[in-house]
């Protein structure tokens, strides 16, 4: 059983803490704000996660080259040994 005082100190300690991760939470947003726009200037494309008939994976999307638009599959290489082979081959679409 909890004092009046208790009650009352746990109660304020909990709003200072809420404050603050409140606080905290904002800061986060506004970096994540801020590093976005760093990285968004730096994107030039999308991709998705897809599935062949076969159900092996690959990526699916575009990139943005010189203005032009490239659409793309990348495909795990099936014959990589790890001697200088690429592990993913793209394709223009």
């Amino acid at each position: 059983m909890k004092t009046k005082y208790q009650e009352e100190s746990t109660e304020g300690s909990n709003a200072n803490t809420n404050e603050l991760q409140q606080k905290q939470g904002e800061t986060l947003l506004s970096q994540q704000d801020s590093s976005s726009n760093k990285w968004g200037d730096k994107e030039v494309g999308s991709f998705w996660v897809r599935q062949t008939k076969k159900g092996d994976q690959y990526l699916s999307g575009k990139v943005v080259i010189d203005g032009k638009v490239h659409n793309l599959h990348i495909y795990k290489n099936a014959y990589y040994e790890g001697n200088g082979q690429p592990m993913f081959k793209g394709y223009k679409v």
